[in-house]
């Protein structure tokens, strides 16, 4: 799962315009929300803990920890953004399998 992790969140930079700092963990760009420079973290609308959607690209997304955290206390205000970003269509398509 580790190395699927650095896998996906690599692509995830990379694919929203992040570079990775020199021998470092850390990916530096612009925070999808605030449209700052800063370091930048592997965000999910749906919990990496859903493995059908941990490595999806729909599911992830770059924020600054400002940002990351902000939307993690304001649900309504993170899906409604989420929305807008990847739109409808996409949006449903996230919706985890139900649990039986």
């Amino acid at each position: 799962i580790r190395s699927l992790d650095t896998i996906a969140r690599a692509l995830c930079m990379l694919n929203h315009g992040a570079f990775r700092v020199e021998n470092s963990n850390s990916w530096v760009g612009t925070c999808r929300h605030c449209k700052q420079q800063k370091p930048l973290q592997w965000a999910h609308f749906y919990s990496r803990r859903f493995h059908s959607l941990r490595w999806n690209p729909l599911n992830a997304m770059v924020l600054c920890a400002g940002c990351h955290y902000s939307f993690h206390h304001r649900p309504a205000d993170f899906r409604d953004w989420w929305l807008a970003q990847i739109g409808p269509d996409d949006f449903q398509r996230l919706i985890p399998p139900a649990r039986l």
